[in-house]
């Protein structure tokens, strides 16, 4: 014990205790202010102090001291009334004060009350070892698997250690993080009880490490909670019980247990022993004498009491609040009626509710407890908890429910009750068969809250100890039960490092061994605790796909798409429960077939709504089971409005089917006259194919959709799938009278056509829900492609291109994901797709179809690079076009490198990369990359019909997107002007009165930049200086001469120079407004311009000394 830690305040001297101020309490009526605010025996003693004539040894006392509120307790400086403080607690402060100057504290205006301190009590029943429960509760089998609990780290919280270091617990009493106090003596304390309490967790969990941590008061077991969540503790076992209330989960002790619950701290505690010691009822008081009847003319619960020491709690918190004035006393009577003891605390509306009786018997015998109002409305009727410590009430008055102390009732605590684990005597308790609940196991539910079941698991007790000798073998009581769970929960975190305080829990519901009916009970719980090797305690998991939480759809009757996985047992499908705004609309146990709705393979699971839903919000709750019994729940929460349109220019699809009405005047709400819709049939013979509604072919039924035969339509749903173009002048709220697409796939007919621009259709997306276009497949005859497969045998492009509004009424542009297998198809919008041949997409709802992988173009090797082109016009622009290399790309065509241009709808601006030479893929792409080694030259083509505007073409993230030693040249093939690109972001030109088209070229060479400065000096002289400079290439040179502060001096005209030639330049001295410049520093700065656009520039300081 020599490296024992104390984490107290130093002892003081001779410390009186409750026992001593049992002989000495009476109930005078005191006068002086403030006795009323000292509870129970301290007025006594206190009269005593002052008097000269207090007992022996009780100079210096324990108390807790009440205020008002949280800011007196902290500012209130007891060490001026000679305290000595140990803890502060919220409106609390437990402190040693001496008797005399207890009521000059009591008297403080702060002060609400000065009681004596809170002490822990021990969840025992009654009075090389290998306890019998562990084989009992299946402990054994771990130990032979080598699961010992090593690597884990159980704390036990208790009164006492007393003999440790030679009992059977492996604990290192050396070690100074091993035994830990916060008791006042200093000391790991005299009894054995916490010593009884490891035993058992040892041989549950022999690996372990221990900690043995010993507590006295309530502010004791809070600090050490505070020391524990700071230290790598796992399960922390307290078979130590508090009363007086409150015990609803809400006393600081508890809130403590649920705090560390949350940081991932498994908290065992004992149940309680007080199920025959506990009363719960009414104040009734039908005779007006003041005191309470148990039953009708009972006004006294019957005790047999033995010698020496006696205390009960009585506290009425639920009626009364937090503080009160209503005071009651609880009075202690002999078989005569004549008074023995009283509690006497005062409540005078600022104390707590809660009365503490504390009695020296002199004389084992028969004694009755009593309840008097001492200052409340006979009309009030509160609601009382009695606790009786020591002795049980008579049977008539227990009441077993709702027995639980704190911090038992504290939701963060698994809570454990006893029954018996051996048949054997154990006298005075009766004979029970094993697996028998206690007659004493304190039980639930907890105080006001009956949905909250307690205790959670029972577990054995009378079981064997080495402490004979010191009455604890057997050990009985909920503390050896909740050792034993203790120890349960060592071995199952050692078995699984990364289980949870929930997981553990679930693992321990799902194995317990059910005693009573329902399981759980109040009175056992979920059973009675039961361990197996390798179970399973993750949760399953479940993501909801669609409708996404916090999404808003426009679809009344939507898919409900989630993913079940779990990775131990697995999903036990039938358990799959689906609840739609409160009302279950799925059980997987009614189900016929249960393989319609879940795929066991994936995981997915897919659940259409039988009824339309109204246009609000909605929440879907799932539920399931994995095959081990461990449960998990997925919520969304959605909203569902009325499907827009917004106002002007959009490529839009109308994902339904069945219409009631056709005609897009009536579903817009806007007259024909005022609306265009616009669709591109691909097997026209001219080059125009746009068709404009009341044209058949721009309808929503158009005659490609009308085949006898769904196979032969161009999509067997009609209008769901066809894209459109829709210009219209406000925004338009559609009137659908249809249903929503709810078939898994689709088909979309694609067409390559016979005249130019042959292959491209404008498609749309069938389903309310957004898409991933990845997981569209591409059927040609018989066979089966995915957007991957069928992109590398040069079926398709697989782009999807959309347009996009412009802001502020601006005009729109096309744009494109370049990885085609990560586009997503957003719901009622509609697309370009090109395709080299005819065939036929097959499109599947949200969640269904499994998306491929094309190859990125960002995924380059290092040889390759990308850089994008932008070009505006005036309020038009295209913003995406690329050039670029490719490891796998070649010389000509490449489907999964280079992508064509679709038909333009505006004639603002575009630009194009023009091939000309790819046969029956000529023409104009958005994107066109080349092989390394490939001679780097794109032709580029910028078309603007806009007259008399400026163009700009723009590439501002070149260096990025570029690697260094690549050089790019632009070349104006109708100006014959030249441009470096790597030192300006964009080239400009003008259209005329009819526009212009731009012919433009753009060649990449390997190498850095050529053009440099070679050498460089400059000299004085004469007043002036003399340059001398060479340039590595052709260029136009300009010399610039700046002062200190970089201001301009003297600029001389630029020269064209040649190469590797070396160049003088005299300067007089003279500025350019002809004046001598003084003497200083000076610098030259030299710029030179080479014809295909490079810039380089050098310096060099001077001085000019006249």
């Amino acid at each position: 014990m020599s490296r024992l830690r104390i984490r107290t305040a130093p002892a003081l001297g001779a410390v009186f205790t409750l026992t001593a101020l049992f002989a000495i309490f009476a109930s005078p009526s005191w006068g002086a202010v403030g006795y009323d605010d000292l509870a129970g025996p301290l007025r006594a003693l206190s009269s005593q102090a002052e008097q000269g004539i207090a007992p022996a040894g009780s100079q210096t006392l324990l108390v807790v001291v009440r205020f008002k509120n949280e800011m007196a307790a902290a500012a209130t400086n007891l060490q001026a009334h000679g305290a000595t403080v140990r803890y502060r607690r919220g409106d609390a402060v437990e402190a040693f004060v001496p008797a005399g100057r207890l009521l000059e504290i009591a008297q403080l205006p702060e002060v609400a009350q000065v009681a004596p301190a809170e002490y822990m009590e021990p969840c025992q029943g009654f009075g090389a070892t290998f306890g019998e429960g562990v084989r009992l509760v299946g402990a054994v089998p771990f130990h032979t698997a080598g699961i010992t609990g090593q690597g884990v780290t159980v704390a036990i919280l208790d009164i006492g250690f007393a003999g440790i270091a030679g009992a059977e617990v492996p604990i290192d009493d050396t070690d100074a993080n091993s035994l830990v106090t916060f008791r006042a003596d200093g000391t790991m304390g005299s009894s054995y009880h916490g010593t009884a309490v490891a035993e058992v967790v040892a041989d549950m969990a022999p690996g372990a490490n221990f900690v043995a941590i010993a507590v006295d008061t309530a502010m004791a077991a809070e600090s050490a909670a505070d020391y524990i969540a700071n230290r790598d503790i796992d399960v922390v076992v307290m078979a130590l019980e508090l009363l007086g209330g409150p015990y609803g989960g809400t006393h600081p002790l508890s809130r403590k247990v649920n705090s560390l619950r949350n940081r991932g701290v498994f908290w065992v505690n004992a149940a309680g022993n007080s199920a025959q010691r506990h009363w719960m009822g009414d104040f009734a008081d039908r005779n007006g004498n003041g005191l309470t009847e148990f039953s009708s003319g009972d006004e006294a619960i019957d005790l047999n009491l033995p010698a020496g020491e006696y205390r009960a709690f009585l506290s009425w918190y639920e009626t009364a609040g937090n503080v009160t004035a209503r005071d009651y006393d609880l009075v202690l009577v002999d078989g005569s009626g004549a008074e023995v003891a009283r509690s006497g605390f005062t409540q005078n509306g600022d104390d707590a509710p809660v009365d503490v009786l504390s009695a020296q018997i002199e004389t084992a015998g028969n004694y009755g407890l009593r309840i008097q109002r001492m200052s409340a409305p006979s009309t009030t009727v509160d609601r009382f908890q009695l606790f009786s410590v020591g002795a049980d009430l008579e049977t008539s008055h227990q009441v077993p429910a709702s027995s639980l102390a704190i911090p038992a009732e504290a939701t963060g605590a698994y809570t454990v009750g006893a029954t018996r684990g051996v048949a054997t005597d154990v006298p005075p308790l009766p004979m029970l068969p094993v697996d028998t609940l206690e007659p004493f196991s304190s039980q639930g539910p907890v105080v006001g809250q009956p949905g909250v079941i307690k205790p959670d698991l029972v577990a054995p007790d009378a079981i064997s100890t080495s402490l004979t000798a010191e009455g604890l073998s057997p050990f009985i009581g909920t503390s050896a039960a909740a050792a034993h769970v203790a120890g349960a929960a060592a071995l199952l975190l050692s078995e699984d490092r990364l289980r949870t305080p929930d997981e553990i829990e679930s693992v321990l519901r799902a194995q317990a061994l059910p005693l009573t009916q329902p399981v759980p009970s109040n009175e056992t719980g979920w059973g009675r605790l039961n361990l197996r090797v390798g179970a399973d305690s993750r949760q399953p998991t479940i993501t909801i796909s669609y409708p996404e939480n916090g999404t808003t759809i426009t679809t009344r009757i939507p898919t409900i798409v989630a993913f079940l996985n779990d990775d131990g047992s697995g999903i036990d499908p039938t358990t799959i429960t689906v609840t739609l705004d409160g009302t279950v609309v799925f059980k997987g146990t009614d189900a016929t077939d249960i393989t319609d709705y879940f795929d066991a393979r994936t995981g997915q699971f897919t659940l259409a709504v039988s009824e339309m839903l109204a246009r609000t919000n909605h929440t879907v709750v799932i539920d399931v089971f994995d095959n081990a019994g461990n449960a998990t729940t997925a919520v969304t929460n959605f909203r569902i409005t009325a499907p827009t349109f917004p106002a002007g220019i959009s490529m839009v699809s109308f994902p339904y089917t069945e219409l009631a009405v056709t005609d897009p005047a009536v579903i817009l709400g806007i007259p024909a006259s005022e609306f265009g819709l616009v669709r591109w049939w691909p097997l026209d013979t001219t080059t125009d194919k746009y068709h404009f509604y009341p044209d058949a072919r721009a309808s929503l039924l158009p005659p490609d959709t009308q085949q006898a035969n769904l196979e032969e339509r161009t999509v067997p749903y009609a209008p769901a799938g066809l894209g459109y173009f829709l210009s219209i002048p406000r925004e338009a709220v559609l009137d659908i009278q249809g249903q929503p697409l709810r078939v898994p796939s689709t088909h979309i007919r694609l067409y390559r056509g016979q005249q130019a621009p042959r292959g491209w259709n404008m498609i749309g997306n069938p389903y309310d829900e957004a898409i991933g276009w990845g997981t569209v497949q591409f059927e040609v005859g018989n066979e089966r492609l995915d957007l991957a497969e069928a992109i590398a045998d040069g079926l398709t492009e697989g782009v999807l291109f959309e347009y996009v509004q412009g802001v502020r009424g601006n005009p729109g542009y096309y744009d494109f994901n370049p990885t085609p297998t990560a586009a997503i198809m957003t719901p009622r919008k509609g697309y370009w797709i090109h395709v080299n041949e005819d065939l036929r997409a097959r499109v599947y709802s949200a969640g269904i179809g499994v998306s491929s992988t094309a190859p990125e173009v960002s995924a380059c090797a290092e040889e390759g690079w990308s850089l994008t082109i932008s070009a505006r016009a005036g309020e038009h622009q295209d913003p995406r076009n690329i050039i670029g290399v490719h490891p796998g790309a070649s010389q000509g065509y490449d489907p999964q490198w280079d992508i064509p241009k679709p038909p333009a709808i505006s004639d603002g601006v575009q630009v194009s990369m023009v091939r000309d030479g790819w046969g029956e893929h000529s023409g104009a792409y958005a994107r066109d990359l080349r092989a390394p080694g490939d001679p780097g030259e794109w032709e580029i083509q910028v078309a603007s019909a806009l007259p008399n505007t400026e163009v700009e073409l723009l590439w501002p993230n070149l260096n990025a997107e570029v690697p260094e030693n690549t050089r790019l040249v632009l070349e104006d093939l109708d100006s014959g002007r030249t441009i470096y690109m790597r030192t300006t972001s964009g080239f400009r030109f003008q259209t005329g009165d009819d526009g212009a088209v731009r012919h433009l070229r753009i060649r990449a060479m390997d190498g850095a930049q050529s053009l440099a400065v070679g050498t460089m000096a400059a000299q004085p002289a004469a007043g002036g200086a003399v340059f001398t400079y060479s340039v590595s290439a052709p260029a136009d040179v300009t010399v610039e001469v700046l002062n200190i502060a970089g201001r301009l001096v003297k600029r001389f005209p630029a020269r064209g120079v040649d190469g590797g030639t070396r160049e003088t330049l005299s300067w007089s001295g003279t500025s350019d407004r002809g004046s001598a410049v003084p003497s200083g520093r000076y610098i030259v700065r030299l710029t030179a311009l080479a014809e295909d656009g490079q810039t380089v520039q050098a310096i060099r300081p001077f001085s000019i000394n006249r």
